[in-house]
């Protein structure tokens, strides 16, 4: 039998203590303590079963954070059910495909939608009385859930995630209870992504307190971690540089108490992370790599002790495979990568599936990575987001690091534009931090301090960045934005 990912690991804490302090817009708060959390994921189980859900069916759950949230996910892993985490912020028809193609029997979501389906409100997903559904056994490639991928192209993809391997995933954060047990902990991430589900989960099997922002916004972020004592901010790197901009703005923020900041799931430039250690100047900041394909571990820190280079993902973690294919030599190509919750394919994707898995189990992340002599692995770029600049190969992130060196540029994001000569050419979103900075200075900058030919033939100065709903930068409506301010064509 697997561990049942729903309730097994989480109850290291007190009964009485605190298990999830809901964190509002405003600054509301709603509280569970760990014997009501376990209370309110058997009367989420006992509410699915009266709607008719049945051990092994699937269901869509299309909510915001929210404890409601927790319950259901709960709920359905201690029923046996299947939970499809759908993102409420994808076009309607989009979601409508996405619980199609999934099979669900029920959705249940904080605002009815217009479908066959039986509907459950989120509200109402506590209902039920608590004594009769027991805890399901599974065996260990039973499906825990099916989370989505980030659909940056076309319709995201579903991951099947069994109980098995989420509970491995789990299992590598072990050590984390000896620094956070009784600590408080905050999620803001959304709970249908791997990041945001991933960092609550773990800290609840750590006997921790999470503050669980049902919104995110970085003033109140930082206002929940001033209030609530929080030792552990998690997140992506976006997030920490929304906090650090207010701080370095001038507005007073208290984070000196920070032990840990966990970041993961995009790049963190040299620059962003002196920016970050200067807004949490006692907390040790690392910047993970995962994915939803192979879950949220894969690297940590070094088997020997050496210290983590600044910006390296870390060393290959225990029980997790790695090799670098089609670069330029051993130490640097597009990443493969297997581990116990590698998918084996998409939820009826066999076409895309066929893409990214090889016959031998590997997952063909279309990262590409460098690795240095002790072991430690790099971010270099994203295959797909490569652009081939007349016979040049350049990739967004080496051209956003050249940008972020010049003292005035506070961020940077570059897309690939069509470019009538060259194929492909960089254009720069900036937001800077010298009103007089123009277009003509950074330009030339860039070309006096790095390959002329990787230079971005135009910047556009923006006051932000935009979020997707992962609350990562959109790049998809940059590149957009690019296209449109240009013309079509450079």
């Amino acid at each position: 039998m697997a561990e049942q990912l729903a309730t097994a690991p989480f109850w290291a804490a007190k009964a009485g203590r605190t298990a999830i302090t809901e964190y509002g817009p405003d600054g509301e708060t709603r509280t569970v303590t760990v014997s009501d959390l376990k209370q309110k994921i058997e009367q989420a189980a006992s509410t699915l079963s009266a709607a008719g859900v049945r051990r092994g069916d699937h269901i869509a759950l299309a909510g915001d954070n929210s404890l409601e949230h927790v319950f259901c996910l709960l709920g359905a892993l201690h029923l046996g059910a299947v939970t499809c985490l759908i993102n409420t912020k994808l076009a309607v028809a989009d979601q409508d495909a996405l619980v199609a193609e999934a099979d669900c029997v029920l959705i249940v979501s904080d605002h009815p939608k217009e479908t066959n389906l039986p509907q459950l409100s989120l509200s109402d997903i506590c209902d039920a009385a608590s004594d009769s559904v027991p805890e399901y056994k599974p065996s260990p490639e039973d499906l825990a859930m099916i989370m989505y991928t980030s659909g940056s192209s076309g319709l995201p993809k579903g991951v099947p995630i069994t109980h098995a391997g989420y509970s491995w995933a789990l299992r590598r954060f072990t050590g984390l209870a000896e620094t956070m047990a009784e600590k408080t902990g905050i999620v803001a991430a959304p709970l249908f992504h791997m990041n945001g589900q991933f960092h609550l989960l773990n800290l609840l099997s750590c006997g921790a307190h999470v503050v669980l922002m049902k919104q995110f916004s970085a003033r109140g972020m930082l206002e929940a971690i001033d209030q609530h004592d929080v030792v552990r901010v998690t997140g992506v790197p976006t997030m920490a540089a929304l906090m650090a901009e207010i701080i370095e703005s001038g507005n007073p923020a208290r984070t000196d108490h920070v032990e840990q900041v966990g970041l993961g799931s995009s790049p963190l430039s040299k620059l962003l992370l002196a920016r970050i250690q200067a807004a949490f100047p006692n907390a040790a900041v690392t910047n993970g790599f995962g994915t939803t394909e192979t879950g949220p571990v894969s690297f940590s820190a070094h088997p020997d002790g050496l210290p983590t280079p600044a910006t390296a993902l870390g060393a290959l973690m225990e029980g997790v495979e790695a090799k670098l294919v089609d670069g330029p030599h051993k130490d640097e190509g597009i990443l493969h990568i297997r581990n116990p919750m590698t998918l084996k394919g998409y939820w009826k994707r066999p076409d895309d599936s066929a893409m990214r898995i090889d016959p031998d189990g590997w997952y063909i992340t279309g990262d590409r990575m460098r690795r240095d002599a002790d072991g430690f692995y790099f971010f270099v770029g994203r295959a797909d987001d490569m652009m081939q600049v007349g016979a040049e190969n350049v990739f967004p992130a080496t051209v956003e690091q050249l940008l972020e060196r010049h003292e005035d540029v506070l961020e940077a994001a570059v897309v690939s534009v069509p470019h009538a000569t060259k194929n492909e050419a960089p254009v720069a979103f900036v937001i800077k931090r010298n009103t007089e900075l123009s277009e003509e200075v950074l330009k030339a900058f860039t070309i006096k301090n790095g390959p002329a030919y990787a230079h971005p033939r135009r910047v556009f100065f923006v006051d932000d960045l935009p979020l997707a709903a992962t609350n990562k930068i959109d790049r998809a409506l940059l590149k957009q934005m690019a296209v449109e301010q240009i013309g079509g064509t450079l």
